[in-house]
């Protein structure tokens, strides 16, 4: 099996001779990308990974990835969770491709994300009501619904994002 680590552009000696405009990609070692290209086996799965092992590419045709700034391998196709995909929740392990698993810096990204997202969305639900007490035209039903909104964006606010793994996320009102 044909493992090609840490792909970066470089500049070949005979490049204005066949494509003077085209990115060439070689290992650390010195291996061209485009001439390894023909050594991958046709009944494997490539995987392309980043340094920290996560999982950018899954094809079965070397020749779709583009791997700058990246390492690939090919693996067989056993070795490949049923559900694994690029999202960035999967890594390669060194034989095969595994969910993730996040350090707590990581986490802390992740749960600072989803409660912007959460915040985001809450707001724009909100928005219309915000204009319709500015201009003191809301009625009393969506001043309820207002209010429970807002509620529950002080919620998000106040969460101990800190609390990585224990984080009681609070439920959005029901409209």
């Amino acid at each position: 099996m044909l493992t090609l680590k840490n792909l970066s552009a470089y500049i070949p000696e005979y490049k204005d001779l066949i494509m003077p405009d085209a990115l060439f990609l070689q290992t650390d070692e010195g291996f061209d990308w485009y001439y390894h290209l023909l050594k991958f086996s046709e009944d494997t799965v490539k995987i392309a990974y980043d340094t920290n092992g996560v999982v950018r590419f899954i094809e079965k045709e070397a020749a779709a990835i583009w791997p700058h700034n990246l390492s690939v391998t090919e693996i067989d196709l056993s070795n490949v969770h049923p559900d694994a995909d690029v999202s960035g929740n999967w890594t390669f392990d060194g034989v095969a491709v595994v969910p993730r698993t996040y350090n707590s810096t990581e986490k802390l990204k992740l749960a600072q994300d989803k409660c912007d997202g959460l915040i985001s969305s809450a707001r724009l639900h909100m928005n219309e009501w915000q204009n319709d007490l500015m201009l003191g035209t809301i009625n009393d039903e969506d001043k309820n619904r207002l209010s429970a909104w807002n509620s529950y964006v002080k919620k998000l606010k106040g969460l101990d994002l800190s609390l990585i793994d224990e984080i009681q996320w609070p439920e959005a009102p029901q409209d």
